[in-house]
């Protein structure tokens, strides 16, 4: 009897030390690996996609291998159309910079850009991930809780009146063992 006891004590705790073992070994990406924590998304990444559209006629254009289809995204069109009022860039560049934009432009150093600068950005987002010290997951965290996240209390399924429900809808549902069965027509519980 006691050492039944003493290996129901011992498993959780074994447990939680392997787990604190594994996530020493990984510099903290543990919990992100086994889902535990969603990181965020890349905010470089994230293109809205444009709804979809009756073309002007029936007859549709014939398909092209390989071109570009006009619902993908391009964010560069997209902002000249937002800016400029058009995306057609001839008309854009054949349009001088007034006095105020040129003062701006030069004030802001904007000869001096880098094209690149999405894979500069995301370099050193890497490097600083890196450098950053270790913080170890929350007893929380590492017992399956996302941080501090509440529950919506409306959102969470009675799995009693849910199992009742679909029965009553003569779907096949999982029975609980513990929860009282509602008999069926011959009187028998299922």
């Amino acid at each position: 009897m006691n050492v039944n006891r003493a290996i129901r004590t011992a498993a959780p705790l074994g447990l939680a030390a392997m787990l604190l073992a594994l996530t020493a070994c990984t510099g903290g990406r543990t919990i992100e690996r086994l889902g535990l924590r969603i990181p965020p998304p890349d905010e470089f990444q994230v293109i809205e996609r444009k709804p979809l559209q009756m073309p002007p006629s029936a007859s549709l254009p014939e398909p092209r291998p390989g071109a570009a289809s006009p619902l993908d995204p391009d964010p560069h069109r997209d902002a000249l159309q937002a800016v400029f009022g058009t995306s057609d860039s001839a008309v854009v560049a054949s349009v001088p910079p007034s006095r105020g934009e040129q003062v701006l432009l030069s004030s802001a150093d904007a000869s001096a850009t880098s094209s690149d600068i999405r894979v500069q950005l995301e370099r050193e987002k890497i490097e600083e991930e890196a450098n950053k010290p270790y913080e170890p997951p929350t007893i929380g965290e590492l017992l399956g809780g996302r941080g501090k996240e509440k529950v919506d209390e409306k959102e969470v399924l009675d799995p009693v009146v849910e199992a009742r429900r679909l029965q009553r809808k003569g779907l096949v549902a999982p029975v609980d063992p513990e929860a009282e069965l509602e008999p069926d027509s011959d009187g028998n519980t299922q």
